[in-house]
């Protein structure tokens, strides 16, 4: 029995090429974010390898504190000055719009929880001075290290998720299991990342890798973005202009 081949017509045709041609781009998108994904994980593991270094850093406003702070709670102090600089840039009177204060922008809900484990806290300032304190260096400083310290452990050591539950909660790091999608958080950890190369004084291959994977997955989603924008922007000129071409012939 035979079975004639079916032949597309010219239009047919010009429709699969065009799928053909989307799903192509489609796949060198995704290639190029899934390549820069894997080159940054390269980073983060050497990151959670090389965290727990511990050697003090230098040249940096508050180095002693930091330093001190980092040793006594057992944290990276290249990590505390890294969260310190992206959260307030060294300015011991920040304060964000969501109320969180000093170098590193603890809220008064995060001091009142920390200051309950810690005797030595427990009888500096009332409630009503709770704010004021927070914006002393010191005590910013070794709040923010005993917050930075029990993300460290809740997440296994992992400084990634570390960083990332420091600035979106616990909460959402559990339930993306990773760093949560959100662009702030995104760019923040990343920030924190560059920022501790730059006080480690790291420059090997994975700082590469690091770079360039942030690169490609960036671009990749911008490019990916632009190009669904752009076919349903066609898509719905060719559905206008098909509806007109209906409208006049009816005429």
């Amino acid at each position: 029995m035979r079975i004639k081949g079916y032949r597309l017509c010219p239009k047919q045709r010009l429709f699969v090429k065009c799928v053909l041609i989307i799903l192509i781009v489609e796949g060198v998108f995704w290639g190029e974010i899934s390549c820069g994904e894997g080159l940054q994980q390269v980073f983060w593991l050497h990151w959670q390898r090389m965290i727990n270094a511990g050697q003090p850093v230098q040249d940096v406003p508050f180095a002693a504190l930091i330093n001190q702070y980092g040793k006594e709670y057992g944290v990276d102090p290249a990590l505390i000055a890294a969260v310190i600089r992206c959260e307030s840039s060294f300015n011991p009177r920040a304060v964000s719009k969501a109320g969180a204060v000093g170098l590193m922008q603890i809220c008064l809900p995060t001091w009142r929880e920390i200051k309950k484990n810690q005797p030595q806290w427990e009888n500096i300032a009332g409630q009503e001075n709770d704010l004021q304190v927070l914006y002393r260096p010191e005590i910013n400083i070794a709040a923010g290290t005993l917050y930075l310290r029990s993300m460290l452990t809740r997440y296994g050591g992992d400084p990634v998720r570390a960083v990332a539950a420091y600035n979106a909660g616990p909460g959402s790091v559990d339930r993306c299991e990773g760093i949560p999608p959100y662009r702030e958080t995104i760019r923040y950890v990343h920030h924190v990342a560059a920022t501790w190369q730059e006080y480690r004084g790291i420059a090997d291959a994975s700082t590469i890798c690091y770079r360039w994977g942030f690169f490609l997955e960036q671009s990749g989603r911008k490019m990916r973005t632009y190009f669904h924008w752009g076919i349903g922007g066609i898509c719905c000129f060719i559905c206008l202009w098909h509806w007109r071409q209906r409208q006049i012939r009816r005429w």
